[in-house]
């Protein structure tokens, strides 16, 4: 590890954090379908103070930049764009021929 990270816990939580994000994702998803089949109203009460915690950080941003008022999709999809990817990017792991193109692909086979 490097020195900052043993010295600084702030920076080792956040390292941790963006090393297992991916497994941190799944765990979340699958605690909310569970906690959805067993306890359903302290669920959506969770789901909407999640969605009201996203609204309000959306429109603080949208505050700053006003410019990005008419683009309010592209920035749902850059914020989720990780949970979206990620399950291709780990099937993916180990292919390069996705950086090359397709001629060069055929002719490495």
């Amino acid at each position: 590890m490097m020195p900052q990270v043993r010295r600084d816990p702030l920076l080792a939580r956040k390292t941790l954090e963006k090393v297992f994000r991916d497994v941190l994702v799944g765990i979340h998803l699958w605690a909310w379908v569970v906690s959805a089949g067993k306890y359903r109203m302290l669920t959506f009460a969770l789901m909407r103070y999640y969605v009201w915690n996203v609204v309000q950080s959306q429109r603080a941003f949208f505050r700053e930049y006003l410019y990005m008022s008419r683009y309010w999709w592209a920035v749902l999809i850059v914020d989720r764009a990780g949970v979206i990817i990620a399950p291709w990017v780990w099937l993916t792991v180990g292919v390069d021929e996705w950086h090359i193109s397709e001629k060069a692909a055929s002719k490495k086979n």
